[in-house]
């Protein structure tokens, strides 16, 4: 009789432990470091590639979702283990994927700003004896401050007036998506493509992991559509902080958004546009984790109240998209440091072949005059040139593409300045950590 309790007793124990230690073993996703983005936090995550075949991709996973939030995060030489420092391609390479290629094409002669930087990579897994081909697409966010904002604010408006002011847009294929990013997908699709031929095995099953975040996520959300609605693929998107990218019907069944309630950035376009995202938006509230986070970063992490930015947004700034661009010729004269050189200086860093198509600026009288057609520039300039806008002055004068813009590092301290908050609170609730902690 004891030998037999000894023997009920002990088989649970052996059970569990050959389980745990099995588990373990089978891991092929590992990843244990520090990313370091403005501040630096710790990531740890534990998975196996076989998730991939057996989970349901039209049902949220908490696992992926950490998974694409570490993906999406080192942007450079910044992800550090083991006393090591890690590029994005190293680090995908380290957790079993082969020929990863970042591509940035940006040589294009029509929307030259409308591009994508991403990774590719791909890894061949079995499982109950099939074979499959698991792509990874990693979407870049915003990388270079000029091409990439242009970018992220020109949502486009299929009229004459846009046309007649910015030209033809051959790859603007869905005048429903905002323009930006509809280009920059469309061109996305376009060298996916080539590394998807270049390195499928024809006999392989096919699985596709397509994550992104912030301007990457926004991108990552378009181009899950696509490959849900055009490809035989079993595929998984998930997005962090995307931005409202389409007023087309919502039908998606495979793409996931992740969004921080405290997050300004998925909540930038008014809500008069009826723009939203593909897919299913799962919201975070970085309120509710504000101690894990302090300690993540090992600082305060601050909350910025974007209610009073949003309503804004929302019910006073701009009703139509036509109102983007509205024509007008307005002219003014423009100093800088009372130096004429130093005035042409500075307005030949900030007026580019891009931004001419919309301004111009002349000289009369000794004096540098702005003339723009529209007022696609102005809002640069004043933020630059006059510190002393208050922010109904700027929402009054100007149109809502340009207080878009004031969200660049240039000039978004006086954006935040105006409800008396903190920068960092705009920062931190856009930041990776935001999107991590909460799913750690």
């Amino acid at each position: 009789m004891k030998k037999l309790l000894y023997f009920l007793l002990i088989i649970p124990i052996l059970i569990l432990s050959s389980c745990g230690n099995s588990s373990d073993e089978n891991y092929d996703i590992k990843i244990d470091g520090k990313i370091s983005h403005i501040k630096s936090f710790d990531v740890n995550y534990q998975g196996n590639s076989s998730m991939f075949v057996t989970f349901d991709n039209t049902i949220y996973h908490k696992d992926l979702a950490k998974l694409a939030i570490i993906l999406s995060s080192p942007l450079g030489n910044n992800f550090e283990a083991n006393n090591q420092t890690y590029s994005l391609d190293e680090l995908v390479s380290s957790i079993g994927f082969i020929n990863p290629i970042i591509s940035s094409k940006n040589d294009y002669d029509i929307d030259e700003y409308d591009t994508a930087k991403k990774l590719f990579a791909y890894k061949e897994l079995e499982y109950d004896n099939q074979k499959y081909d698991l792509f990874l697409v990693i979407n870049y966010g915003s990388q270079e401050r000029d091409r990439n904002w242009k970018s992220n604010f020109d949502i486009g408006l299929n009229d004459d007036l846009y046309f007649d002011l910015t030209g033809n847009h051959p790859d603007w294929k869905d005048k429903n998506n905002h323009k930006g990013m509809d280009i920059s997908t469309n061109r996305l699709i376009d060298d996916f493509n080539d590394y998807f031929e270049s390195n499928e095995n024809k006999s392989n099953e096919k699985i596709i992991f397509n994550v992104g975040h912030s301007r990457g996520g926004s991108i990552a959300n378009l181009f899950g559509y696509y490959l849900e609605k055009n490809t035989d693929y079993k595929t998984f998107t998930y997005t962090f902080a995307a931005i409202n990218v389409t007023s087309n019907t919502n039908d998606a069944t495979t793409i996931f958004n992740v969004i921080n309630k405290n997050d300004l950035v998925p909540y930038i376009l008014p809500s008069t546009f009826n723009y939203h995202r593909y897919g299913t938006d799962i919201f975070i509230d970085t309120a509710d984790y504000k101690d894990e986070l302090s300690k993540a970063i090992n600082e305060e992490f601050l909350i910025y109240d974007i209610s009073k930015l949003l309503n804004y947004i929302n019910t006073d700034l701009c009703k139509n998209k036509s109102d983007l661009y509205d024509v007008g010729i307005y002219k003014y004269e423009y100093k800088f440091d009372d130096d004429l050189d130093k005035t042409l200086e500075h307005l030949d860093e900030i007026i580019d072949g891009y931004s001419k198509k919309y301004c111009k600026y002349y000289i009369e009288d000794n004096k540098v005059y702005i003339e723009s057609c529209g007022e696609f520039i102005l809002c640069i300039i004043d933020q630059i040139i006059n510190s002393n806008l208050s922010f109904s002055d700027i929402g009054q004068s100007l149109p809502y593409i340009y207080q878009m813009i004031l969200l660049t590092p240039i000039t978004i301290t006086q954006i935040v300045s105006f409800y008396d908050s903190n920068i960092m609170g705009v920062v931190d609730n856009h930041n990776y950590y935001s999107y991590y902690v909460p799913l750690a």
